[in-house]
């Protein structure tokens, strides 16, 4: 039980330990591109997107937004759930306004922010993992992890006493094994 823990196997374990956080930072992304989606679309003209919904295959659609000014660097978010953006001018980059930039940006830095927080205690329950180096010293330590270690290392349900009489008749027939 007192196998050593790999740096790889405490980074599986850090990453299964933040996964239900991870939803939440995929979550936060989620409304960042609905956001981008949503800002788009009221860039286009209400005639447009009225024609566009009757008649999509003559536009000329992209499925995803290319960000390039008020403070994103040639940035490109997805549309969200296969939807498509009718292009403007040939390309899908966003119009911004002050308004709207500013509006993008609080969900692009909220979910960069919670990604961030995630990732820093991620590694740190991995540097964790590493600096107490024994599968023992993990469960004595995090008893908690214990459930989510390799099940190579947990230590085997064993009924001893239903054993006994087994090992006991094989050491029986090794010594007269031996004997003859």
């Amino acid at each position: 039980m007192s196998s050593r823990i790999t740096k790889e196997e405490a980074s599986v374990l850090s990453r299964r330990l933040v996964s239900v956080k991870n939803e939440a930072v995929d979550a936060l992304y989620d409304a960042y591109e609905q956001k981008a989606f949503e800002i788009y679309n009221d860039t286009v003209p209400k005639e447009v997107m009225a024609c566009f919904k009757k008649h999509p295959t003559w536009f000329k659609t992209a499925s995803g937004i290319d960000l390039n000014s008020h403070g994103f660097n040639r940035e490109y978010v997805s549309c969200p759930d296969d939807e498509e953006v009718v292009c403007h001018d040939n390309d899908s980059e966003m119009k911004f306004t002050r308004e709207t930039s500013a509006e993008l940006m609080r969900a692009k830095r909220t979910w960069e922010k919670e990604k961030n927080s995630v990732e820093k205690v991620r590694n740190e329950i991995k540097n964790a993992l590493i600096n107490l180096h024994t599968y023992k010293r993990i469960i004595e330590q995090f008893p908690e992890a214990e459930e989510f270690l390799p099940k190579k290392y947990l230590p085997p349900a064993v009924n001893y006493t239903a054993l006994k009489p087994v090992v006991k008749e094989l050491a029986h027939r090794l010594k007269e094994t031996v004997k003859s």
